[in-house]
């Protein structure tokens, strides 16, 4: 199958990060969200916010890469809220969850919470990453195995699993992502 025209753009924000050329590849993720955005205001469908998922994703790790975690963690749960009532690719979604806890954890390994407050909104918010994510794993392993991001999705559950409880309870995703967004600004984390 033919990547889309949108997958190749993508594609080559990951090479130029590879590169180290974050100025472009920050700029080309910036032009593919938008674009995925004005597509999918002119026609909802899942193909669309599976793309906004996708864009979303790129722009997330441009910004991670460029050192601003707290724009690719608002930027990536407003996609994903956007969104989520028209069920998106899950994989797509696993990989947004990935690339959410490393923005997450690019912040906490250089600042520690203040407050009790700040402390348990990020437990509020790393757990439910974690049982979204659990969740998209599990569903993603069952429809396609073979996935490339299905071993990036198991090392980091591995490791939230160990900072949190996880919640094998399936739940809605819109759900999930409304609790990330409270807790993700109750933390100051966005």
């Amino acid at each position: 199958m033919q990547p889309s025209p949108q997958q190749q753009a993508v594609a080559q924000v990951y090479a130029l990060l590879l590169e180290n050329n974050t100025d472009m590849a920050l700029a080309l993720a910036e032009e593919i969200l938008a674009d995925s955005e004005h597509e999918f205001k002119k026609s909802t469908s899942q193909d669309t916010a599976s793309a906004v998922v996708m864009s979303a994703t790129a722009y997330a790790e441009a910004r991670i890469k460029c050192r601003n975690p707290r724009q690719a963690i608002a930027t990536l749960l407003n996609a994903m809220s956007q969104v989520s009532e028209l069920n998106p690719d899950q994989a797509e979604t696993m990989t947004a969850c990935i690339t959410l806890w490393h923005a997450m954890e690019a912040i906490l390994s250089q600042s520690s919470p203040d407050t009790r407050t700040q402390r348990e909104a990020i437990e509020r918010t790393t757990a439910s990453l974690a049982s979204l994510l659990y969740m998209l794993y599990y569903s993603v392993g069952k429809s396609a195995p073979m996935h490339p991001a299905l071993s990036d999705a198991y090392q980091t559950l591995r490791l939230l699993s160990s900072l949190v409880e996880i919640d094998r309870q399936p739940r809605p995703i819109s759900a999930s992502i409304a609790d990330m967004q409270s807790g993700a600004l109750a933390a100051g984390l966005i």
